[in-house]
């Protein structure tokens, strides 16, 4: 066999590895998103009512497994990830169009925003520092980056539109401005009624529904974030192998 034929022999061999290789991959991420996103739905289903807070801003830990997606496979996947869970929330749930679309967005942005920047600093390495350390210190700074862009969203969709298409679509429920505005404002004199004197004066009154987001909607979001970011930011270092089917890091 003379030399050219084994080196295209070679290259062929290789071209089939390679290909064999990505079909795997593409494979693995198909199964990963799925997951990931059944996991979401499932989390958003066990959702959360917190007291002294209206009844419509329960809330849930979904985007826990969507932020996952997106620091493991990238931003796209991660906004897949909060697609897929928003169409099953709407479909098997009954969950409104309205609040899941509002949602989607809200977590796309901060998903994505989050899992770029970590993909882009993935080439920045600092010999000095752990390995652990730098992913944690990537995910926190994405987070960071976009928890601000996420909180505009909700605050600027939920104040000019998301309550209006509520009023628009579901006044024969209740769904009014005024009933949003008092519920805000019912579970504000709650607050202060369980804080001391000073604390309670400087509460706000809430007479305007944009009032009633930032007081309730934009810190609860906010939280909820933090919590998720750090719980991220602990567990990703150790289970990274196990996402991307590689051996484990010494």
């Amino acid at each position: 066999m003379s030399e050219e034929i084994k080196e295209e022999k070679k290259i062929n061999d290789y071209n089939l590895s390679l290909k064999a290789i990505r079909r795997r991959t593409a494979l693995r991420m198909i199964i990963s998103t799925i997951l990931f996103s059944g996991i979401s739905f499932a989390l958003f289903v066990f959702r959360i009512s917190i007291p002294y807070v209206p009844s419509f801003l329960a809330t849930d830990f979904s985007v826990l497994f969507e932020l996952l997606a997106a620091i493991a496979y990238g931003p796209i996947i991660g906004a897949v990830v909060c697609l897929l869970k928003t169409v099953l929330c709407v479909i098997f749930v009954n969950a409104s169009a309205i609040s899941a679309f509002l949602n989607f967005l809200v977590e796309t942005t901060f998903v994505a925003i989050a899992g770029y920047y970590y993909s882009r600093s993935a080439a920045i390495v600092n010999v000095e520092k752990h390995p652990k350390m730098q992913r944690r210190q990537r995910i926190f700074m994405g987070a960071l980056i976009g928890v601000i862009p996420a909180l505009a969203v909700q605050f600027v969709l939920t104040n000019n539109y998301v309550f209006r298409m509520f009023e628009k679509y579901y006044a024969s429920y209740g769904y009014t401005k005024e009933m949003f505005v008092k519920s805000y404002a019912q579970s504000a004199r709650i607050i202060v009624a369980h804080l001391p004197e000073s604390l309670g004066a400087l509460v706000p009154e809430i007479d305007e529904l944009w009032k009633g987001i930032l007081m309730f909607n934009t810190p609860i979001t906010l939280a909820k974030y933090i919590v998720v970011t750090l719980v991220v930011m602990l567990i990703y270092p150790f289970i990274s192998h196990i996402l991307h089917f590689t051996k484990k890091e010494k």
